[in-house]
């Protein structure tokens, strides 16, 4: 599945794009479509997802007509679909669900971690203590336990014959830090030494915090992830992953 936030991010590019093209104004736009302001407003900053039926409204307005309302349209229908996350958002918590947004239909995945394990290479032990453990990024809704089943879809999805290829650097200080149980924090390194081992979609780094590596390698102000897609305009994203 294509990443409904990416398309999302396309459709508004391509909107904006048209009406200010045409010298058209939002509040004019509107207007001629029979649609709130604030409607328009939303589809050009991908602050909503789109209805067909007012995408083709905009575009009768702006005059679009063949090839160029095809794809609008297109997109704008990729854009409106739900993807498995957001039945799910409130109890597996708002950031994972983006990340796992972003990761659909990604073509690879690359990540620096600072200051613990990388999602993505997390163990269900593993998962389970630092979820139970950071109650400060609860919300009124948020479930440990869904989190945690959360986290191994989108582990499941990276897996898959046509999943992203994921490069991650783990800083020294992620690895050494005792964020679980002496037990736990075992059982997960051997996990993703033997994913390191055996998955050639997967490899990974460790940054030695006694070394001076190539600032582009492993100096960062904190931990990171980007996500790259292959579409008609290739698109990628970082976002703050601390333990996503």
């Amino acid at each position: 599945m294509i990443s409904t936030y990416v398309r999302r991010l396309r459709l508004a590019t391509e909107l904006l794009t048209l009406r200010q093209q045409r010298h058209m104004s939002s509040e004019a736009l509107a207007r001629a479509a029979g649609l709130p302001r604030t409607t328009v407003s939303r589809l050009e900053n991908a602050r909503m997802r789109p209805h067909s039926g007012d995408v083709i409204k905009i575009l009768d307005q702006l005059g679009v007509t063949e090839d160029a309302r095809t794809k609008v349209v297109a997109i704008a229908s990729q854009a409106g679909e739900r993807g498995w996350w957001e039945a799910t958002t409130n109890v597996m918590g708002a950031r994972q669900a983006r990340c796992a947004n972003l990761e659909a239909g990604a073509t690879s995945i690359r990540e620096y971690q600072m200051t613990l394990l990388p999602g993505l290479l997390q163990t269900a032990d593993f998962a389970q203590a630092r979820a139970s453990a950071d109650t400060a990024d609860w919300s009124a809704h948020f479930d440990p336990r869904r989190a945690v089943e959360a986290r191994l879809e989108r582990q499941r999805l990276l897996r898959r014959p046509d999943g992203p290829r994921y490069d991650v650097v783990i800083d020294e200080l992620a690895v050494r830090r005792p964020a679980v149980a002496t037990s736990v924090l075992r059982d997960q390194l051997l996990h993703i030494a033997h994913r390191g081992e055996t998955d050639p979609k997967s490899p990974f780094m460790c940054c030695p915090s006694t070394s001076e590596p190539p600032a582009t390698r492993c100096r960062a102000q904190g931990s990171r992830s980007i996500r790259t897609r292959m579409t008609t305009r290739p698109s990628s994203r970082w976002t703050p992953s601390p333990t996503t």
